[in-house]
């Protein structure tokens, strides 16, 4: 039996494979018609009644529509292994050459770190500005902050505390609140919140549930960027800087980052869009839902979550960024990545106003990336849009004669 696989017009479909052969499919997919930019998900066709068992995987023919541009299928015959195997190495492949690029870029900012920002002067007051908050981050909870692990376990704490307030929102479905959901025809249920978590749960359990149990036994690898360099028996307080960033480091350094992962994530992102099998093996799952809700945020493979965890944190790191700037930005990366997947679109979300939101830095606010889930072949940057004008693939509203 041979499987055509093509792309979602959208929708939550399921999809298996009857004893005799044919496809049944529950759910409901939205009453609209396909646009022309609809990154095209799974539809599975049936071509032949035939007896398959558990065990026997129906054969896949991929669609040719978006191709296969860095040659996986040739690859994966080459070297004997699985079109998936193979997928997995090419998708790894290019973060590794993505983050290269991304540390290139940062390490100048690294060297020019002492002649822009240099030594504290005694009357620096945009250094005494953030210095209260230094010494009590340093100092004053230094018994928690200390630790190499201390990173790892706030960022997934914040993760959660960042998600509930939209999920909330989703399971009372106000009126009041309504009217600020970007596709108000359709709410999550608690089935999908649940789903959601779980994945998400299991893949904390395999990655970084266990980094963090070894960073407190080896107190080590130090996950901060200063002048020290250390790979165990870590501790901030004897790595933590005396002084704290000046203002316009700390804002200068936040501002790079979010312009440096943006191209980072965006250009790898744009990539396995460009792929089918990149897009079929490794990002599709997180396209599952058209209509996203916040934990549809971490909703991914860990080959995707691999990416945004690196570059999170390697780009402060190459640019010498000062600690707190580094929890500042990975607090920012979460809080946006967090706001473009609630589905709503409320006026003082930070990505409606951080660093002069639209108007000054070309943020693309929540709207975005949830127009990207409704139409996959555009808004692929996630937080600014100077990337998708680059490259054309921007999302146009459709007219009124069409799609």
């Amino acid at each position: 039996m041979a499987v055509i696989v093509e792309a979602p017009a959208g929708g939550v479909v399921k999809e298996r494979v009857a004893a005799g052969g044919s496809v049944k499919r529950s759910g409901t997919p939205p009453a609209r018609k396909p646009d022309s930019q609809d990154e095209k998900g799974i539809q599975v066709a049936e071509t032949e009644k035939a007896q398959i068992s558990e065990a026997e995987k129906p054969q896949v023919v991929y669609s040719t529509r978006l191709g296969d541009p860095f040659h996986i299928a040739e690859l994966a015959t080459k070297f004997g292994l699985g079109q998936k195997h193979m997928t997995y190495i090419v998708s790894l492949s290019l973060t590794l050459i993505i983050l290269i690029a991304g540390i290139l870029v940062g390490l100048p900012i690294r060297i020019l770190n002492s002649t822009f920002w240099g030594p504290p002067a005694p009357a620096d007051t945009h250094r005494r500005l953030l210095q209260g908050i230094w010494d009590f981050a340093s100092k004053d909870c230094i018994g928690v902050t200390a630790s190499p692990a201390f990173l790892g376990i706030i960022l997934i704490a914040f993760y959660f505390v960042a998600c509930t307030p939209s999920i909330f929102l989703d399971l009372a479905d106000l009126t009041v609140t309504r009217k600020f959901k970007i596709q108000p025809k359709a709410m999550p249920t608690a089935k999908d919140m649940v789903k959601c978590v779980a994945l998400q749960i299991s893949n904390l359990a395999t990655t970084a549930f266990p980094g963090i149990v070894f960073q407190l036994i080896a107190q080590g690898p130090w996950p901060y960027g200063g002048p020290a360099f250390c790979l165990w028996a870590c501790t901030g307080s004897e790595l933590f800087p005396e002084e704290a960033p000046s203002v316009a480091e700390f804002l200068f350094h936040n501002l790079a980052c979010v312009v440096i992962f943006d191209a980072s994530y965006g250009m790898w992102h744009m990539l396995h869009h460009k792929s089918m099998l990149l897009y079929r093996h490794v990002h599709s799952l997180h396209h599952t839902y058209y209509m996203p809700f916040s934990f549809v945020t971490q909703y991914a493979s860990l080959v995707e979550l691999a990416p945004v965890s690196i570059y999170t944190t390697s780009i402060p790191m190459a640019m010498g960024a000062h600690p707190l700037t580094q929890w500042a930005w990975c607090f920012v990366n979460i809080q946006l990545s967090v706001e473009a997947h609630t589905g709503y679109d409320f006026p003082w979300m930070l990505g409606n106003w951080l660093f002069g939101g639209k108007a000054l830095l070309g943020l693309g606010g929540p709207k975005s990336h949830d127009r990207h889930h409704q139409q996959p072949r555009t808004n692929f940057f996630p937080f600014l849009s100077w990337g998708d004008r680059y490259f054309g693939t921007t999302w146009q509203p459709p007219t009124k004669t069409g799609n």
